[in-house]
């Protein structure tokens, strides 16, 4: 599942995502890690030894809910809280370039809302900081998933909520539909496609993953070129 995520984002998403792969433990199809490269460490000429292999630079990465002062246990938004409009305002005060990255995230918060991915709480966007701790991004995006696929998991929003958000943030009106609008286009296409190479690979499971989230995430409410 999270590979097939992973294929749609890198084809439509304007966010960086880290590079990852699929590790067989054996030859059955469901028993598989899904690796993630480390995007918060880096090579260096410069960098010491250690047993002749190179110790590799740790980045500082730095969470939302870090960044924003919110504790663990408040991660998921409650009622009279408003985290959305807390990260672009952290955004725009300490990214190096605010413009981009707010986008990268409207993105997100787009492509979320599509897959079905109720557990993008404010661990799970982060801020990068470079080599000199002096310049600093929106991370890579990382632990995307459709939650809705499972019964115990519900959404309750539409293209109308991201209208209102876009106000509440903002952002340009014609800016934040063009990117919905646009992401909607292209979701299911990157969808099937991404599907395809998992099947391709061996991993059947991905089409049934595929039909629940046309089924159920976000992308339902739109009209579909597939039945």
């Amino acid at each position: 599942m999270l590979a097939v995520l992973q294929g749609i984002i890198l084809t439509m998403l304007y966010s960086r995502t880290p590079d990852s792969f699929i590790i067989n433990l054996n030859d059955k199809e469901d028993d598989f890690l899904f690796a993630t490269e480390r995007y918060d460490r880096k090579i260096l000429d410069t960098s010491k030894e250690l047993m002749g292999k190179k110790v590799p630079l740790r980045l500082h990465q730095e969470d939302f809910a870090q960044a924003l002062g919110i504790t663990a246990s408040q991660k998921y938004e409650k009622n009279g809280k408003d985290y959305l409009a807390d990260a672009f305002e952290l955004i725009k005060n300490y990214s190096s370039n605010p413009i981009e990255d707010q986008i990268r995230l409207w993105d997100l918060c787009i492509f979320n809302y599509l897959i079905g991915n109720t557990d993008n709480h404010v661990k799970n966007i982060a801020l990068l900081y470079s080599e000199d701790l002096k310049g600093i991004r929106l991370a890579p995006a990382y632990d995307l998933l459709s939650t809705v696929i499972y019964d115990s998991s519900t959404e309750n929003i539409n293209q109308k909520s991201f209208e209102n958000e876009a106000k509440k943030l903002g952002l340009g009106k014609g800016i934040a539909t063009q990117h919905f609008l646009s992401m909607v286009e292209k979701f299911e296409m990157a969808l099937e496609q991404s599907t395809y190479e998992l099947e391709e690979q061996g991993y059947g499971v991905a089409v049934d993953i595929q039909k629940q989230i046309l089924k159920k995430a976000g992308i339902h409410n739109f009209k579909l070129t597939n039945p």
